[in-house]
């Protein structure tokens, strides 16, 4: 009865933060809806909260273990749920007035963090911060007590055999790419607080207890941990919107560009400027989203590109006279062949020649800067003609619109 009761209690709670965090996130505009498959494993520095006169005692923090597995689901752009099963100590030491007591409990936890993305950031800061909060739903699956020299496996006479918690924090995770697979490392930090009042039904060992069960004792903990998670399906990445919302700005895109053919949204490294100016005509976020043009061409002996090359860029120069908000990052890549110092100083030259001749044609210095990467950014292998050719290139990077 009574863990029919927790259950119940966990329920209601859960229900509750979901409707909260509902009123705002699903009054967004709806996200592709992906699904990530992730671990985590930390640090949980563990104590117990007394109450009542009777516990005098100063408790401290000690760390114990926690790993766990979860899967996300985005509700919204910048909502989503991401249940978890988590094994994870808990516990208390006290070594204070003459008392040297430490409960070591072990639990499988279920959680449900509710968790709010701010993607807007991921434009100037490169990663994403996050706020969360997780009901806990724990059960105790071992464990020990010491208590001054003396020492017993931790049973329901010491302590309840399942817990409630409301788990609050933070977090930042990172995009992140290893040749076509993406992925996010995230770092995030908890607080939980134990809502039940975990003393056991008794005590059948006469010195197992501390200080008996008069008052109250709940799980307290700072949780530190790392996250990796993986995009589950073919939609690596969820669509972030654009937050212009001026008719003036989105019918000049219209009329500009009417006959174009709409491009459904697929995150990739690179993209054409036809399917750019696509998902401005859908109201898709395009903020560092990169236009390339491969194996850019330069005439032998002269820092000029060739009349090919010049074609290519004279697209990207269109869009921008038709668009003045542009603001565009110029960077140049290498393939791996050469030395590390030849590359960058390769890629460094042809991203101003790029420039230049940009700026040549009209665009505004105040609209444009440059940086070459050497062979540091492959988005394809080196290990074939067709990938270091994808890795010869020149990205116009998006930095604002």
């Amino acid at each position: 009865m009574k863990t029919y009761k927790t259950i119940l209690n966990f329920t209601v709670l859960t229900i509750v933060l979901f409707t909260v965090f509902s009123i705002n996130g699903l009054s967004q505009t709806s996200s592709t809806n992906s699904w990530f498959f992730g671990g985590k494993a930390g640090t949980n520095f563990a104590t117990m909260k007394y109450t009542g006169d009777i516990y005098p005692y100063d408790t401290k923090l000690f760390p114990r273990l926690m790993v766990g597995l979860f899967v996300e689901k985005n509700i919204t752009s910048d909502f989503s749920i991401r249940p978890e099963l988590l094994y994870i100590q808990r516990g208390v030491d006290i070594e204070d007035l003459g008392v040297a007591y430490t409960l070591k409990a072990n639990y499988l936890d279920i959680r449900i963090p509710f968790i709010y993305s701010f993607n807007s950031l991921r434009r100037s800061m490169g990663f994403i911060p996050y706020l969360m909060v997780s009901p806990n739903l724990g059960f105790v699956v071992g464990g020990n007590i010491e208590n001054q020299g003396y020492t017993a496996d931790i049973n329901k006479a010491d302590i309840k055999s399942n817990d409630i918690g409301l788990a609050p924090g933070l977090g930042v995770k990172f995009p992140m790419r290893v040749g076509d697979t993406k992925f996010y490392f995230g770092i995030e930090a908890q607080y939980n607080f134990g809502l039940t009042n975990n003393f056991g039904s008794g005590n059948n060992f006469n010195r197992t207890t501390s200080c008996g069960t008069v008052g109250e004792r709940k799980n307290r903990g700072i949780e530190l941990a790392v996250t990796i998670s993986v995009p589950l399906g073919k939609s690596s990445d969820r669509i972030v919107y654009s937050d212009r919302s001026d008719k003036g700005y989105k019918n000049r895109i219209d009329t500009l560009y009417r006959d174009l053919v709409r491009v459904s949204y697929v995150d990739k490294p690179c993209y054409e400027a036809k399917e750019i100016v696509s998902f401005l005509k859908q109201g898709i976020d395009i903020h560092n989203k990169n236009i390339c043009i491969y194996d850019i061409q330069y005439d032998v002996n002269k820092a000029e590109l060739n009349a090919s090359s010049k074609r290519q860029v004279d697209d990207i120069i269109l869009l921008m006279n038709n668009m003045p908000e542009f603001v565009v990052k110029i960077n140049g890549h290498a393939d791996n062949r050469g030395s590390k110092e030849y590359n960058q100083e390769l890629t460094e030259k042809r991203a101003k020649i790029v420039y230049d001749y940009m700026i040549k044609r009209g665009i505004k210095k105040n609209r444009l800067s440059y940086e070459g990467f050497g062979f540091e950014r492959p988005i394809a292998t080196n290990d074939t003609e067709e990938g270091r050719a994808q890795n010869r290139r020149v990205e116009f990077e998006i930095i604002s619109y």
